[in-house]
C-alpha cells in the first residue's frame, strides 16, 4: 500500500499525487493501456478533495484483485452528505463534496457514512498486478468482485442497447444498462451487486444471468454467493472412517484419494503417492491438492498441461469459497496462495468458477511416461463433506498399460 500523508490543500499537491499515482501503478504491473485511465481517475478524486478542501488530506492507493482501490480522509469538518447515482453519500469534509460527481463517469461505487470523513472507490485495472490482495475479503466483496468482472464481458451492443458516446471509460456494462436490460431497477441492481437486498427471486437472478451470459456453474456460484451463509455454524473437521481409508488400497490399480471440499487430502492410496506425491508425509497444513499445484515445482512436472490444471484449480477454490459459510478454511487458503504464487494471483483475478466432478487430465511418471487418466468424485452418503476422488485408465490403452507399470513399482 502507498500513502500520500497530509497533502496540503494547493494544487500543487495534484500534481505530485499524480506522478506518485502513475509511478506506484507502474511499480504495481498495472498494464500500460490501462496506467492512464487509471491515474486519471484517482487524480481526479485528489483534484476534487485537495482543490475544494480547507485542511490537508491523507490519500492511500492500495492493490486490490484485478484492480485497485482509491481511499480519502478529508481532516476538515464534516459537511452534509451528497447523494450521487449509486445510492451511496460522499460525506467528510468540504474536499469530499464533490467526490461523488466521479461515480457516473467512471462506473466506480463511492462509499461513505454520515459522520465519517473517509470516502473510497475501487476500479478495475487489468487482472496482472504483481500481487494479490484478498486479506479480510467478505462474502459481499467476491459477490462484487465477480459480477463486476462479468459486467466487463459483455457490451452494450451485445444486449441491444445503444453505445454511449459520452467518453466511457469503462469496460463492459455499466450497473444501470445490466439493470435495464434485465428489467429491474438501477437501485435494486446496486443493492444487489452490494450485497444489501437479502433474498432474490430465481427470476431476477436468472434475467442478470442471461444479460451477463452466465454459464451454470457461475449461476450456481451466483447463488451460493448472494444466499446467507456466514451465519451457519462452521462444521467439524472431516475425518474418513477407518473403511473408506482401508477402501482406498482394495480399489485395484486405480490412483485414490480421499479429500474434502476444498481439495485437502484426507489420504491417499500408494498407487496415488506413487504418481502424485505422498501428501500423507507432508505436514499437516501443507495436504492440499491446490496448494501443492501452486507452490510446489514437482506439480509441473506431474502435470503436462499445467495451466489448464491451475485454471481448474482456482475456479474449484473460487466455488468452495462461495459454499464456505462460516468456515475459513477456504480464505485462509486463498489468502496463503495470493501471498505466494503470482500464477495463483493471476488466475484468482479472471473469477472462473467450476463445480465439475469429473473429467480427464495428462499425468506424467519418470519412470513410465506420460497416461491420460479419467477422473470421477464421489461423496459418501455417510460422509458427505468427504470426497472420494479415482482415476482410471481406459481399458486396453497405452495408459492402462503404464498404470498398471506404475502400480506393480507401487506395491
Amino acid at each position: 500500500m502507498t500513502t500520500f500523508s497530509k497533502l496540503p490543500p494547493e494544487p500543487r499537491s495534484v500534481a505530485y499525487a499524480r506522478r506518485l499515482t502513475r509511478a506506484t501503478l507502474a511499480e504495481w504491473g498495472v498494464p500500460p493501456e490501462t496506467i492512464d485511465d487509471a491515474t486519471l481517475a484517482v487524480s481526479e478524486l485528489v483534484t476534487n478533495a485537495v482543490v475544494h478542501a480547507r485542511t490537508p488530506i491523507t490519500f492511500r492507493l492500495t492493490r486490490r484483485p484485478g484492480g485497485l482501490r482509491a481511499e480519502i480522509t478529508d481532516h476538515g469538518a464534516l459537511v452534509p452528505p451528497v447523494p450521487h447515482r449509486a445510492g451511496a453519500a460522499a460525506t467528510g469534509g468540504r474536499g469530499l463534496a464533490l467526490v461523488g460527481e466521479l461515480a457516473d463517469r467512471w462506473d466506480v461505487e463511492v462509499n461513505g457514512e454520515r459522520g465519517h470523513k473517509t470516502v473510497w472507490f475501487e476500479m478495475e485495472t487489468g487482472s496482472d498486478l504483481r500481487t494479490c490482495d484478498t486479506g479480510g475479503m467478505s462474502r459481499q466483496d467476491e459477490l462484487r468482485e465477480f459480477l463486476r468482472s462479468r459486467r466487463a464481458r459483455v457490451t452494450p451492443r451485445e444486449v441491444g442497447l445503444p453505445a454511449r458516446a459520452d467518453g466511457r471509460r469503462v469496460r463492459g456494462l455499466r450497473r444501470e444498462e445490466l439493470a435495464l436490460a434485465a428489467g429491474v431497477s438501477a437501485d435494486y441492481y446496486t443493492r444487489m451487486e452490494q450485497g444489501r437486498v437479502g433474498n432474490v427471486s430465481d427470476q431476477v437472478l436468472e434475467a442478470v444471468a442471461g444479460v451477463l451470459r452466465l454459464d451454470s456453474e457461475e449461476l450456481r456460484h451466483l447463488r451460493e454467493l448472494i444466499a446467507d451463509r456466514d451465519h451457519e455454524p462452521a462444521r467439524p473437521p472431516a475425518r474418513p472412517r477407518a473403511a473408506l481409508r482401508m477402501m482406498l488400497d482394495l480399489l485395484g490399480p486405480v490412483l485414490a484419494l480421499l479429500m474434502t471440499g476444498v481439495l485437502d487430502i484426507l489420504a491417499i492410496n500408494r498407487l496415488g503417492a506413487a504418481l502424485l506425491a505422498d501428501f500423507e508425509a507432508m505436514p499437516r497444513a501443507e495436504r492440499n491438492e491446490i496448494r501443492w499445484i501452486f507452490l510446489d515445482p514437482r506439480a509441473r512436472d506431474v502435470f503436462p498441461d499445467w495451466e489448464e490444471v491451475a485454471v481448474e484449480a482456482a475456479a474449484w477454490l473460487r466455488g468452495a469459497l462461495g459454499r464456505a459459510g462460516a468456515d475459513p478454511r477456504p480464505q485462509a487458503l486463498v489468502d496463503e496462495l495470493a501471498a505466494r504464487s503470482a500464477d495463483f494471483a493471476r488466475h484468482w483475478a479472471d473469477h472462473r468458477v467450476t463445480y465439475c466432478t469429473y473429467g480427464a487430465k495428462r499425468l506424467r511418471h519418470p519412470d513410465v511416461g506420460t497416461m491420460t487418466l479419467n477422473w470421477e468424485s464421489f461423496a459418501p452418503t455417510a460422509d458427505p463433506d468427504v470426497y472420494l476422488v479415482v482415476y482410471t485408465a481406459p481399458t486396453g490403452s497405452p495408459s492402462e498399460e503404464r498404470l498398471l507399470a506404475l502400480a506393480e513399482r507401487a506395491r
